[in-house]
């Protein structure tokens, strides 16, 4: 609910009659939105997934929340004349709380570069070695490492270390040590990262710390991957049912890239193919721009290498825009991905020619946002998935993945088992299934299992 801009007015209005009302207030306000955060990141990572749910009410909150970390017990902007009251107990640490308590609601929520400043800010303003500038700390590098400003990260990392261990905080000393991990990554020091990692991992575990282990599990997949850890597959497969089981969807998401990664390294398209739809999939409901366009980039890759290049052209053009749109660039990422597109780039315009390979990144640079980039990724049909076996009919109204799984509930499974094979949440596959009854106009799995198979005898 929203009040009309003239009823504001006139309660700032009422407000600034009385200073001291106009401070408690204010104060009030902090506190309650403070409390709001605090909660819904101490229930980012929650048996029943509401990650998507989380950042809309944050984002519903979004103008209050920018109002809670500008309170200052300073003369009011609204009454420049308005005297400081120091018995009015000014709290830069709860503003430092507050600016880390959103940290899930930046990197993910699509305000990376204002929750980094209203960090900074707030690390400025609150000295004092204090638990909440520790927290604050590590969360200003996490952001940092996100942006690939490793230098800032690491100056963070190492005070935020040492205040750790100062504090006897020994979960905070274990997520600083995950993220050394995450900075060797992109410096290129795998073995080292992985080492980082594991430990951090097994630190979140000795703990008790169920979302910590969660996270971190599934970052030690990632890092397993690049590099080449014989344990890494296990590993991901760990961390894969770890985030189900815990509604960690946000890193799962990027786990089902990585293991996409791994898959096209080795040449299993299919599974490739496979996994990064399925990442995408999964970041409905995030503002992860960043995110989606690395994953849209990695689909490119794939999509090349199943030799389908005008395709592939497009994507490069949409993960292009993507990166544009939040002034980030390829480097911005693992260390190989700048080779990684490069070669693509290369393999793509040898095949379609200059004037063709352009005309393909213009393609889908007028998609507007994630949303549209979600869908015009896993819509598309490509020559690198793999296809039910027995196709549809071109008319058919379903997108490729509604396909799959109206082909697998054909052959008699239930959501729980398509979404095992198709490495999805079944709540996921629920939405998927009741799209295609309405798309069909059905109400049972069984017109599902007739329609399909009037289509696979009708052919391509």
């Amino acid at each position: 609910m929203r009040l009309l801009e003239t009823i504001r007015q006139y309660g700032r209005e009422r407000l600034t009659d009385d200073a001291r009302e106009d401070r408690r207030v204010r104060r009030w306000h902090r506190d309650f939105y403070l409390a709001l955060a605090k909660d819904l990141h101490e229930n980012w990572c929650d048996p029943q997934p509401r990650q998507p749910e989380i950042l809309a009410r944050l984002r519903a909150e979004h103008g209050n929340l920018l109002t809670a970390l500008a309170y200052r017990n300073v003369p009011s902007a609204l009454n420049p004349a308005m005297p400081h009251d120091a018995s009015c107990c000014d709290d830069p640490q709860a503003t430092l709380a507050l600016a880390a308590a959103l940290l899930y609601y930046g990197v993910a929520g699509g305000f990376r570069s204002e929750g980094r400043r209203q960090l900074e800010r707030a690390l400025t303003e609150a000295p004092d070695p204090t638990p909440a500038r520790a927290h604050a700390l590590v969360a200003a590098a996490h952001v940092a490492l996100l942006q690939s400003d490793l230098s800032a990260a690491d100056g963070w990392l190492t005070e935020a270390g040492a205040l750790a261990e100062r504090l006897g905080e020994p979960a905070l000393s274990a997520r600083v040590r995950g993220y050394r991990g995450v900075s060797a990554l992109f410096q290129g020091r795998v073995a080292e990262a992985f080492s980082h990692v594991e430990q951090a991992v097994a630190d979140h575990t000795a703990l008790g710390d169920r979302f910590g282990t969660v996270t971190w599990l599934c970052t030690l997949a990632t890092v397993g991957n690049a590099a080449k850890n014989p344990r890494a597959p296990q590993i991901a497969r760990e961390a894969l049912a770890a985030a189900e089981t815990h509604g960690e969807q946000w890193a799962r998401a990027h786990l089902l890239m990585a293991m996409g990664r791994r898959a096209w390294t080795l040449g299993e398209l299919s599974e490739a193919d496979n996994l990064a739809r399925s990442a995408l999939e999964a970041l409905r409901g995030f503002d992860d721009t960043f995110g989606i366009a690395k994953m849209v980039e990695q689909l490119a890759w794939i999509t090349a290498s199943a030799a389908d290049h005008r395709r592939a052209g497009r994507l490069l053009g949409l993960a292009r825009s993507l990166r544009h749109a939040i002034d980030v660039t390829i480097a911005m990422g693992e260390p190989q991905d700048t080779e990684f597109h490069d070669r693509c780039s290369t393999e793509v315009r040898r095949a379609l020619g200059h004037d063709g390979y352009e005309q393909a990144l213009r393609d889908s640079a007028a998609l507007d946002g994630a949303a549209a980039a979600i869908d015009y990724a896993l819509e598309s049909q490509t020559e690198t998935g793999t296809r039910p076996d027995a196709a549809t009919a071109s008319e058919s109204p379903l997108t490729r993945r509604e396909e799959q799984v109206a082909a697998l509930v054909a052959l008699g499974m239930t959501n729980r088992r398509i979404a095992a094979e198709l490495v999805l949440s079944p709540r996921t596959i629920d939405s998927h299934v009741d799209r295609i009854l309405t798309k069909l106009g059905f109400s049972s799995r069984a017109q599902i299992a007739v329609w399909w198979a009037a289509q696979s005898v009708a052919g391509p």
